[in-house]
C-alpha cells in the first residue's frame, strides 16, 4: 500500500453499504503463500464482496479459487505464463496454444486482463485467432489498453464482449466518454481510476456526470496485484465506497454490483440477506455459508465494518499511480 492510498482510506467519510461484485482481482504466484486461498476468501467477507472477476499468472491461481467457490469465483484466462510473457504474448503461438488448451476445459468465462500496447497489436495472427475463439465460445474480454486499442478490438469484432480494465488507467473523463459512446457494448472497470473519480474533498464533477451517464456499464474492481495490495484490500475497497456513497442510489448500486451480475454469466451467488444499512441505502450482507474442503471460514466471520467511526473529511491526495504493465 502506498502512502498516498493509506491517506485517502484514513480520511473517508460515509460509505456506501451494498454488497459488492469485483471485477478485477489477480491472485498471482506471489500471493500463494504470503496470503493464502484462506485469506483471500476472508477479505472478500470482511469487505462485502459477493462475487469476484479473478485472472492470475499463472492461471493456476485463479484455478484454486475457482475450486474453492465455484459460485462465487467467475474465472478469466490470463494469456501468460509469467510476468515476462507481457511483453509480446500477442505474437507467440505457445502462448496462444497453451490458452486454447485451458478453455478447452469449459472452465474460464473470459479472457484477460491482457495487456495491449499499440493498436497495432491486435492484428497480428494470435491475437486475431484469440478474437476468433473469444467469439466462437461466447467469451468476454478483459483489456488493459487505450482507446485505440478498444477500437481497432470493435474494428475487427464489432460485438465483441469486452470489459475496459481500469477504463484506460490514464484517459480523461471525456476520452472514456467519447470511446463508451462510440461502442456502446462496452463496459469498464474502474479500478485504480479513485484519484480521477476523486477531486479535493468529493467527487469530480466531469467523472460524475460521466459514470451517472454510463452507470449501466461501469464495473467496480479493486486491483490487488500485489501482496502490498492483498495488504491494503479494505483501504482500497473502503475508497471506492466513499465516491459510491456521493453517487445517487440507482447508479451506485448497478457500478458497485448490478452491471456485473446481470452481464457476467456464471452460477448466481445465494440470495444474499438483505438489510438497511445505517447510510439509508440497502446492502445486502454476505451470506454465512461454510466452505468445502479444508478451506472452511469459522462461523459467524462474515461481518461488514463501514464507515469508520468518526466521519472525516473527503480524501487530500489522489490514489497511487499503477504501472501500465502489472
Amino acid at each position: 500500500m502506498t502512502t498516498t492510498t493509506k491517506t485517502m482510506a484514513e480520511q473517508v467519510g460515509e460509505l456506501y453499504r451494498g454488497a459488492v461484485f469485483d471485477t478485477h482481482i489477480h491472485f498471482l504466484r506471489d500471493a500463494w503463500d504470503e496470503i493464502g486461498t484462506r485469506s483471500v476468501f476472508e477479505k472478500l467477507d470482511a469487505n462485502g464482496i459477493e462475487r469476484a472477476l479473478v485472472s492470475s499468472i499463472p492461471d493456476d491461481g485463479t484455478l484454486m479459487l475457482h475450486e474453492v467457490d465455484p459460485r462465487r469465483i467467475v474465472p478469466f484466462y490470463m494469456p501468460y505464463r509469467t510476468l515476462a510473457d507481457m511483453d509480446d504474448w500477442y505474437e507467440d503461438d505457445d502462448i496462444l496454444a497453451l490458452m486454447e488448451e485451458r478453455l478447452d476445459r469449459g472452465i474460464h468465462v473470459g479472457i484477460g486482463e491482457f495487456h495491449l500496447y499499440d493498436a497495432s497489436n491486435v492484428f497480428t495472427p494470435q491475437f486475431r485467432r484469440l478474437l476468433d475463439l473469444a467469439d466462437e465460445r461466447g467469451l468476454f474480454l478483459h483489456s488493459h489498453s487505450g482507446s485505440a486499442e478498444i477500437n481497432a478490438i470493435y474494428r475487427l469484432k464489432p460485438d465483441a464482449k469486452l470489459i475496459w480494465a481500469h477504463a484506460g488507467l490514464v484517459e480523461p473523463a471525456w476520452q472514456v466518454a467519447e470511446t463508451m459512446e462510440r461502442h456502446p457494448q462496452l463496459l469498464a472497470d474502474l479500478s485504480f481510476r479513485e484519484s480521477s473519480i476523486l477531486s479535493g474533498r468529493g467527487l469530480d464533477p466531469e467523472w460524475r456526470a460521466l459514470l451517472i451517464r454510463f452507470a449501466d456499464r461501469f464495473l467496480l474492481g479493486s486491483d490487488p496485484y500485489t501482496v502490498p495490495r492483498w495488504r491494503a484490500f479494505k483501504d482500497i475497497l473502503d475508497v471506492n465506497r466513499y465516491w459510491l456513497a456521493q453517487m445517487p442510489v440507482e447508479a451506485a448500486d448497478a457500478i458497485a454490483r448490478g452491471n456485473g451480475s446481470s452481464r457476467l454469466r456464471g452460477p448466481a451467488a445465494p440470495p444474499p440477506a438483505v438489510r438497511t444499512w445505517r447510510s439509508g441505502r440497502s446492502g445486502s450482507a454476505p451470506p454465512s455459508r461454510r466452505r468445502r474442503g479444508r478451506h472452511r471460514r469459522a462461523r459467524g466471520s462474515a461481518h461488514w465494518s463501514w464507515p469508520p467511526a468518526r466521519p472525516r473529511s473527503g480524501p487530500r491526495s489522489p490514489a497511487c499511480t499503477k504501472v501500465p504493465r502489472h
